[in-house]
């Protein structure tokens, strides 16, 4: 048997603090070695006044007998988290040699890397944690490469390469940019929340133009996603009165549903997108001053629907994106109304017209039984009425 360490004259190692992993790793080599009946009994003399180190011990004889993954690499991973030391710094991954930490998160650490054999290159080198490498972990990270594989996008740093560690474990590399995280470069340019607010919709604006252009081109799944974000993205932007890049955003998202519209004459949610994508670019040429575009966009709009609801079966639905296209129309009339580039008379007459185009998506709801009270249409209604409302008090 392996001398324990416990005996006559010395100190339980479980009374020492729970956060020194060295006795959890003297106990779990000292119980390793015995038969798993005596494993036990070491342990209630070893952790009598300690059950969480016990907890622990046991734990990794548990992984120990499964079998599943070197348990000293367990313990070299648990104990590089509790003590700092990093051992793979300095090795080499691949064809690249690890230089330092550069930070980590829950399921993997990231190196500063460098290529040092036919030319010079430094990287990123992502790898998985010891004591991590489960294999739904290890899927996960692997669906992750393929991703970044997937993109190109120069707002996203490029995977230059990848494979398994000498221990098994699968690594990336990428593009080593240096600089500073998003928060701390904000805090540092004395960021406004409105400019923060700005600069993090342009990284999420830009990942999922990212991700959904290159996640699988040519699917209808995906390319209607597209449109859909793109149109997502012309309402932030018009929000914060970036009005030509939310008309392009708006375009493109129209593009793209209307290219699969033609293919699929009779679907109801590319319909339900042409409109929404239509009515929120009428909306935003609108804003920006361009009246003729704005009102000739929404008026077409409302032809479009009248002619989707005449071929469609399903009236309520049809109805409900007529109903949108006239609030487009009173939408477009409100930024009008609202724009100082226009006579006041001009304004008013605009605020008329919105209040009549509301009016007119309320008719078009109230022409079905029970219209007014469905749930079904709530939201056009509460519009349309919040609308009518603010007109009438200009």
């Amino acid at each position: 048997m392996k001398e324990t360490l416990i005996g006559p004259g010395t100190a339980s190692p479980c009374s020492r603090r729970f956060d020194d992993w060295q006795n959890v790793q003297e106990l779990f080599h000292a119980a390793a070695d015995l038969p798993p009946g005596e494993q036990r009994l070491f342990l209630d003399a070893a952790c009598a006044d300690r059950p969480e180190i016990r907890r622990e011990v046991e734990s990794l004889l548990v992984s120990d007998r499964k079998g599943d993954r070197p348990i000293t690499a367990a313990v070299e991973g648990a104990a590089q988290d509790l003590l700092g030391a990093d051992p793979i710094v300095g090795s080499r991954v691949g064809r690249w040699r690890v230089v330092r930490e550069i930070g980590r998160g829950g399921m993997g650490a990231v190196y500063l890397a460098v290529r040092d054999d036919d030319f010079r290159q430094q990287a990123a080198l992502k790898l998985v944690k010891y004591g991590m490498d489960t294999a739904e972990v290890l899927e996960r990270f692997r669906r992750e490469r393929q991703i970044l594989a997937n993109l190109d996008h120069p707002f996203i740093a490029r995977l230059i390469d990848g494979g398994s560690a000498p221990d098994g474990r699968p690594f990336l590399v990428m593009e080593y940019v240096e600089g500073q995280p998003i928060d701390s470069w904000s805090r540092d340019q004395n960021l406004s929340v409105e400019d923060r607010c700005r600069l993090f919709l342009k990284v999420c604006a830009e990942a999922i133009l990212a991700a959904l252009a290159r996640a699988s081109p040519g699917e209808f799944r995906y390319q209607i996603q597209w449109a859909i974000a793109q149109e997502y993205i012309g309402h932030r932007l018009r929000g914060i009165g970036r009005l030509p890049e939310a008309i392009d955003a708006y375009r493109q998202s129209l593009a793209g549903a209307e290219s699969l519209l033609a293919a699929n004459p009779a679907d109801r949610s590319l319909q339900s997108q042409v409109v929404a994508s239509s009515g929120g670019l009428a909306v935003a040429l609108a804003a920006s001053g361009d009246r003729a575009a704005a009102l000739d966009r929404a008026r077409a709009d409302i032809v479009r629907t009248e002619t989707f609801r005449a071929r469609s079966p399903d009236k309520r639905a049809s109805t409900l994106l007529l109903a949108r296209a006239w609030l487009a129309l009173a939408s477009a009339r409100r930024a009008l109304a609202q724009s100082p580039s226009f006579a006041p008379a001009q304004r008013q007459s605009d605020w008329r017209e919105a209040r009549a185009a509301a009016g007119r998506a309320i008719e078009e709801i109230s022409a079905i039984p029970g219209g007014l009270d469905d749930p079904y249409y709530s939201a056009p209604v509460a519009q349309a009425r919040a609308l009518i409302a603010e007109s009438a008090a200009q």
